[in-house]
């Protein structure tokens, strides 16, 4: 990351953990990023642009993707956290202090999000689905 008053490259995050898809918040004085905790999951966090003042938001197990909200107020990211052994994720709505961690939709309701409701703002995101493949091995294939 460049500090916005030097082409000088500065590590803002602290290895050995990882620190990865950072986003701006609408002031640019906080970067929101999936961070990695020590028990190898990561959680959203935040820090300001010297990198002081870490805050741990969310502790996964698998968080990534934080976006603000254009107050800059709330960040919604992804995780798999409802169904972690099957890796299907939902969107979640968080406050910049860590509280009201909430699910914003899931396969069966239609994504709200309240929070947003005083700007125009379009949340996009990908829903995979489970296709299940019928293959055939070379005995049972057809023509054999």
């Amino acid at each position: 990351m460049r500090e916005i008053t030097s082409d000088a490259p500065r590590m803002i995050s602290r290895l050995p953990l990882s620190a990865v898809e950072p986003h701006f918040s609408p002031d640019g004085r906080l970067i929101a990023f999936a961070c990695e905790l020590r028990n190898n999951t990561f959680g959203i966090c935040t820090t300001d642009l010297r990198g002081k003042g870490k805050r741990v938001l969310t502790r996964g197990p698998d968080d990534h993707d934080p976006v603000f909200s254009p107050d800059g107020r709330s960040i919604v990211f992804s995780s798999n956290r409802a169904a972690p052994g099957f890796g299907i994720r939902s969107l979640y709505l968080v406050s910049t202090r860590g509280h009201r961690l909430r699910r914003l939709h899931s396969w069966r309701r239609r994504l709200r999000a309240e929070r947003f409701r005083r700007t125009v703002v379009e949340i996009v995101f990908v829903r995979r689905s489970l296709q299940y493949v019928r293959t055939m091995s070379s005995s049972t294939a057809p023509g054999r």
